[in-house]
C-alpha cells in the first residue's frame, strides 16, 4: 500500500521593522495569501502584543526593549532570530523571511536552510500593497452600482508608486469591465491616469481603443486615430494568442470590433462611415494580423471528418446521406426584430411546416446586438478548436449553443432572419448538408457579425434593398493585393420585404385627413424630432393637425448622444402648442386600426433598409411622406425604392409640410389616398413575391 506524501504549509517569517504598522501588515498579508497553504510568524517590537491577528499569523512579541538599550529595532529583530527561542524555531523552518532594510546580508549568514528567500521590508510592503490593489481590482463589484468604486480602485492602482506587470494586466481587465458597465464618463476622468502607463503597456491592453469607445459613447464623433487604435488592439490580440493568453486575446479582439463597429460611427447618425466607405472602415481589421488570421479561418472549408475528437458536444459531425422528400426547415427569428412572420406564411402556403426558433428560446448571448467577449470566445472556439480549445470553459455559453445545435439538428434548410449571433453560430453548427440562407436588413449590416459568419457555408444572402447591398458586398469581399476586389464568398440577392396588404384595407375614420401617423418612432434613428418639426410647420397656419406616434417610447440608453437626443425631443414636445397636438398611441398589435384613424404617414428616419411601416400605412390609404434618408441619400436610397412615386420623397420638414398641405382638402386627400393605395399595392408586389422567397430559401433556381 502506497502512502500519500504529507505536505506542509509554506512558512514565512516577517520581521516587522515598523512596529506601529505590524498589525496592518499581518492583516493585509493574510488577505493577499487567502486560499494558499501558508503561515506567517510576525515578529515585532511594539509596546503591547497585537490583537485580532488572522488565524494563520502567529506573533512573536519582543517588546519595546529596556530603557536606554542601544539596539535599534532592526538590530533587535535580527538578533532575536538566534536569541528568542520561538523566533529561532520559526526561522529554522522558514521558506521565506522579510527583514529590515539593509539587513539581508546579515540574515543570510544566519540562515541554515538552503534556498531561503530573503526580502527587504520596503520591497515586501510595496509588493504587498500592489497585490492588495490587484486583488481588489479582480474582485470588484460589477454593473452600474459598482462603477464609482471600480473607478476609484483603478485610479489608486494607476497612481501607486509601484505597479507590477500582473497589476497592469488587472488594470486592463478592470478598465474593460468599467467600459462594459457603461462607465464612459468614469473612463474619461481616468484618461490622464491611464496615460501614465508605458506605450507598450497601453498597446498590450488596448487602452487607446477602450478610451475611444468611451469617447464615442459620450458623443465625440470619429477621430483620425480611431483606425490606429483598433488595429493596435487587434495586433496585441494576436501577440497574446501566440503566447497562449487566450482570454486576454478575446478581450482585445472584442475591444477592437466594438470600436470599428461602434453604433455612433455607423448606425444612427446623419452620416454612416460604413455606408460611405466600407473598405476604409474595415481596413484596421483586414490589415491586422488577427484580422488576416480570422479571414483564413472563415474561408476554410473543413471536411466533417476533420473535426477534432475533443470539440464541444454542440458541434455537429453527422452528414445526412440525402435530403428527405419533405425538407425540415428551421427559421431563426433573429435578435433585431420580428419580421419573420410573412416568410413563415409563404413557406406554409407552399405546403411546408417550418419550425420557428425565437431568440428567447436560445438565451441572452444569442440575443445580443453587439459583440461581447462571450460571443467572440465561442466563435473562435468553433472556428479554430485546435488553438482555442484551451480557452476557459463558459458553461452558460455552451448551454445556449447546445440549445441552438439541438434546434438545428436534422435541418435540411436554415433561414436566419438578420445577420446576428444566431447566423454566426449557425454557420458553424448547422448540419453540414443543410442549406443556410441569411437575410440582412440594414442595422445588422452595420455591425461586426459579417466578419464572423463563415460565409462559404452560407448558400445565399437576401438583402432588402440595393443601397444595403452596396455597402454589404464590400464587407464580404475585400480588395486584393492586385487592386481587384475578391470574388464574393456567397450569392447576394436583393428582394423586398413581404407585406400582406389585405389586413390594412379598412375604412378610414372621420377626420383622418387631419391626422398624421408615424409608426415605430421611439428610436433616434427614426428621428421623431423631424416629424415634430413637420407638425410645427403645419400648426403655424392650421391648429387642427394631429400627429399620432404609434409604437413604443424611447428605451433607456447609456449612450450620451441618445440621451441628449431624447432630452431635446422631450423639451420640444413639452411646448404647449405641440404637446396638445401629439397623440401617443403606444404599442399595439392592431396596427390596422391605428392606421385607419390617420390620413397621412411619415417616414422621417435618418436611414432605412426597406421600411415596412410606411408602406403598410400607404396600403391602408395614408398619403406617404418619406424623408430622403440622409445616410443613403447619396446612393439614392429612398428615391430608388420609390422611383415610381418620386413625389413621396421630401428633403426637409417644410417640404414635407407643403406636400401634406397640398392634400389638406378632403376631396384632394381622397384622390391621393386612392393613388397611394394603388402605388403601395404595386410596390409590395414588385420583387417581394412569395415565389422569390421560396426559390431563395429552398434553392429552386440556378
Amino acid at each position: 500500500m502506497t502512502s500519500t506524501p504529507v505536505t506542509r504549509p509554506r512558512e514565512v517569517v516577517i520581521l516587522a521593522e515598523d512596529a506601529g504598522g505590524a498589525a496592518y501588515v499581518g492583516y493585509v498579508w493574510s488577505l493577499a495569501t487567502a486560499g494558499q497553504d501558508v503561515r506567517a510568524t510576525l515578529a515585532h517590537t511594539a509596546k503591547r502584543a497585537l490583537r485580532g491577528l488572522p488565524p494563520n499569523v502567529k506573533q512573536v512579541h519582543l517588546g519595546a526593549g529596556a530603557a536606554g538599550a542601544d539596539l535599534a529595532p532592526a538590530r533587535r529583530l535580527v538578533a532575536a532570530l538566534e536569541s528568542n527561542p520561538a523566533l529561532a524555531k520559526a526561522f529554522a523552518a522558514a521558506d521565506e523571511i522579510v527583514v529590515p532594510d539593509g539587513r539581508a546580508r546579515a540574515v543570510e549568514k544566519l540562515a541554515k536552510k538552503p534556498n531561503l528567500v530573503v526580502r527587504d521590508w520596503h520591497r515586501f510592503l510595496a509588493d504587498l500593497a500592489d497585490q492588495r490593489r490587484r486583488d481588489l481590482l479582480r474582485a470588484h463589484v460589477g454593473g452600474a452600482k459598482g462603477r464609482a468604486g471600480l473607478a476609484e480602485l483603478l485610479d489608486e492602482a494607476l497612481s501607486a508608486p509601484y505597479r507590477s506587470p500582473e497589476t497592469t494586466e488587472a488594470i486592463g481587465r478592470a478598465a474593460t469591465d468599467l467600459l462594459g458597465s457603461s462607465g464612459y464618463r468614469e473612463l474619461g476622468d481616468l484618461a490622464p491616469a491611464l496615460a501614465t502607463l508605458s506605450p507598450a503597456e497601453r498597446a498590450a491592453n488596448g487602452i487607446a481603443a477602450l478610451l475611444r469607445i468611451a469617447e464615442l459613447s459620450l458623443g465625440s464623433g470619429s477621430k483620425p486615430g480611431d483606425a490606429d487604435a483598433a488595429r493596435e488592439a487587434f495586433d496585441a490580440a494576436m501577440e497574446r494568442t501566440e503566447r497562449g493568453d487566450l482570454s486576454g486575446a478575446v478581450r482585445l479582439v472584442t475591444l477592437g470590433l466594438r470600436l470599428v463597429f461602434h453604433s455612433e460611427l455607423h448606425a444612427d447618425g446623419q452620416r454612416s462611415r460604413i455606408v460611405d466607405d466600407p473598405d476604409a472602415v474595415l481596413t484596421p481589421w483586414r490589415e491586422s494580423r488577427f484580422g488576416r488570421y480570422a479571414a483564413e479561418l472563415a474561408a476554410a472549408r473543413p471536411a466533417p471528418s476533420a473535426t477534432p475528437p475533443d470539440v464541444p458536444a454542440h458541434v455537429p459531425t453527422d452528414v445526412p446521406a440525402e435530403l428527405p422528400a419533405e425538407p425540415k426547415i428551421v427559421v431563426l427569428a433573429g435578435a433585431y426584430g420580428s419580421f419573420y412572420q410573412p416568410v413563415l406564411d409563404v413557406l406554409r402556403a407552399a405546403g411546408h411546416d417550418p419550425e420557428l426558433v425565437p431568440s428567447d428560446d436560445l438565451g441572452p448571448m444569442l440575443a445580443r446586438r453587439d459583440p461581447t467577449e462571450q460571443i467572440v470566445g465561442e466563435w473562435l472556439r468553433l472556428a479554430d478548436p485546435a488553438r482555442w480549445g484551451d480557452l476557459p470553459a463558459d458553461r452558460g455559453a455552451a448551454r445556449q449553443l447546445d440549445v441552438l445545435s439541438a434546434r438545428l439538428a436534422g435541418a435540411d434548410v436554415v433561414f436566419a432572419d438578420w445577420c446576428d449571433p444566431g447566423s454566426v453560430f449557425a454557420s458553424y453548427l448547422a448540419p453540414p448538408a443543410a442549406r443556410l440562407v441569411v437575410r440582412m436588413h440594414r442595422v445588422d449590416a452595420t455591425k461586426a457579425w459579417a466578419q464572423m459568419v463563415r460565409w462559404p457555408r452560407v448558400a445565399e444572402v437576401l438583402l432588402v434593398s440595393r443601397h444595403v447591398e452596396a455597402f454589404v458586398a464590400p464587407q464580404l469581399a475585400a480588395i486584393g493585393s492586385d487592386g481587384e476586389r475578391e470574388p464574393l464568398p456567397t450569392r447576394l440577392t436583393v428582394v423586398n420585404n413581404i407585406i400582406y396588404v389585405e389586413r390594412y384595407r379598412k375604412t378610414k375614420t372621420t377626420g383622418s385627413h387631419r391626422r398624421i401617423a408615424m409608426v415605430g418612432w421611439g428610436r433616434r434613428v427614426k428621428d421623431p424630432i423631424f416629424a415634430v418639426e413637420i407638425l410645427r410647420e403645419l400648426l403655424a397656419d392650421d391648429p387642427s393637425w394631429r400627429l399620432h406616434l404609434i409604437g413604443r417610447d424611447f428605451a433607456d440608453s447609456a449612450l450620451v448622444p441618445v440621451a441628449d437626443y431624447l432630452a431635446r425631443f422631450r423639451e420640444l414636445t413639452a411646448k404647449p402648442v405641440l404637446r396638445d397636438a401629439i397623440v401617443y398611441v403606444g404599442f399595439t398589435r392592431r396596427l390596422e386600426e391605428a392606421l385607419s384613424e390617420c390620413g397621412f404617414a411619415l417616414s422621417t428616419s435618418v436611414v432605412e433598409g426597406w421600411p415596412v411601416g410606411v408602406v403598410e400605412a400607404a396600403v391602408s390609404g395614408c398619403v406617404p411622406v418619406i424623408r430622403d434618408w440622409p445616410q443613403v441619400a447619396a446612393r439614392d436610397g429612398a428615391r430608388t425604392i420609390y422611383a415610381d412615386t418620386p413625389d413621396w420623397v421630401v428633403s426637409s420638414p417644410r417640404e414635407a409640410a407643403d406636400r401634406i398641405r397640398a392634400y389638406a382638402d378632403p376631396v384632394a386627400w381622397a384622390m391621393e389616398s386612392r393613388r397611394s393605395r394603388a402605388a403601395a399595392d404595386a410596390l409590395s408586389a414588385a420583387g417581394a413575391t412569395s415565389q422569390e422567397y421560396l426559390d431563395a430559401i429552398l434553392g429552386a433556381r440556378p
